[in-house]
């Protein structure tokens, strides 16, 4: 079953998402991982939207290539604001049949 991931780091700079993405990609693709962006919220930090084709996927990722990317970047301790995870029940992309 396909989950969709929104994460909101609010004290977070686009700077540290940079700085965590190059690390990540890095290592081993995102198995799994089907859409990924992130954006500016209007109050600070970043907001970062996914959908992975199961929540396994989503949790392996998270702790082998986010979490100690992020560690190395921001430091250990560092979590999101605000982390949402929820069923996909229809995904399009546009140029997609």
């Amino acid at each position: 079953m396909a989950i969709g991931v929104i994460t909101e780091v609010d004290q977070g700079t686009l700077e540290q998402y940079d700085q965590v993405n190059e690390k990540i990609a890095a290592g081993p693709p995102a198995d799994g991982l089907v859409f990924h962006m992130a954006a500016v919220k209007e109050d600070g930090g970043f907001r970062i939207v996914e959908v992975w084709e199961s929540e396994e996927q989503h949790q392996r990722f998270e702790q082998q290539s986010v979490g100690p990317a992020v560690s190395e970047v921001v430091g250990p301790d560092t979590t999101p604001s605000h982390r949402e995870i929820f069923e996909v029940h229809n995904l399009m992309v546009a140029g997609q049949g």
